[in-house]
């Protein structure tokens, strides 16, 4: 600053003490908010994980954890600036630079590994064409003396000629044979697909019920010896694949197999 005085007289300067270091580190600091401070995220340990590396205005601590590598399992991870734990919105880049947060990792979730060994104790089962409960086509089926209500696919077992075992619901004719001799009752009963595609249907024991819908009906346990693939033609409805069921149930885990969501 020059101050002028008497005319003709000779300019005097004064320099403010301290004036133009105030003013540097003003610039200095304005430029470091400008462009945001340099961090560094580490452990425990002293371990270095992030950094050090400069952060962008406005990056709260969420964004900056994102930041992080994780061990594959873990859930998540805190910032820690000392003691004090950062809220996903703070605003990290209003630090001071140079400094180091503390990153606290959650957890890790126990791997669920109950899938494959479900799909594999569901691999040792012996495909048999068609899954247990599984409805045929009333028409399909055909029981001399007695109207095919319903008839069930129920499994196989290891009595041959006739392993496939069906459950049939029948409502029979006034002269039926059924409670007295189901073997008898059942003579001529099977499976027809076509004139020239048919099993002959072999009865072990019947039930008599009372069903609110249908009826008094008769249900008949029979067996088989049925190509069961070939029966596709005549199902009327399939219970979902059971891989199918299990891929459904184990995808809406938090961890599926080993992998955290």
């Amino acid at each position: 600053h020059k101050l002028s005085g008497c005319p003709g007289s000779p300019a005097v300067s004064m320099r403010l003490p301290g004036t133009p270091s105030s003013v540097g580190m003003l610039a200095g600091r304005l430029s470091r908010l400008a462009r945001g401070p340099t961090l560094t995220v580490g452990l425990l340990s002293g371990a270095t994980v992030w950094g050090p590396r400069q952060v962008t205005p406005g990056t709260t601590a969420g964004q900056l954890a994102d930041l992080l590598g994780r061990p594959m399992g873990c859930p998540g991870v805190d910032l820690m600036r000392g003691t004090a734990q950062l809220a996903a919105g703070a605003d990290v880049s209003a630090f001071d630079d140079g400094e180091r947060l503390l990153a606290r990792y959650h957890p890790l979730i126990p791997f669920d590994h109950s899938f494959v060994e479900e799909l594999c104790e569901y691999g040792q089962q012996e495909l048999v064409g068609m899954l247990p409960g599984t409805l045929l086509k009333p028409s399909a089926v055909r029981v001399p003396g007695a109207e095919v209500l319903r008839a069930e696919f129920l499994g196989e077992s290891v009595d041959y000629p006739y392993p496939e075992i069906f459950l049939l619901r029948l409502r029979p004719s006034d002269d039926s044979k059924l409670l007295d001799d189901v073997g008898a009752a059942l003579g001529g009963a099977r499976i027809e697909l076509s004139r020239d595609v048919a099993w002959e249907l072999m009865g072990a024991r019947a039930v008599v019920k009372e069903l609110p819908d249908e009826g008094r009906v008769v249900e008949v346990h029979v067996t088989a010896a049925a190509d069961l693939f070939s029966l596709e033609e005549a199902v009327e409805w399939a219970p979902p694949d059971p891989v199918q069921v299990m891929t459904e149930r184990h995808r809406k885990k938090r961890a599926f197999e080993g992998i955290s969501s």
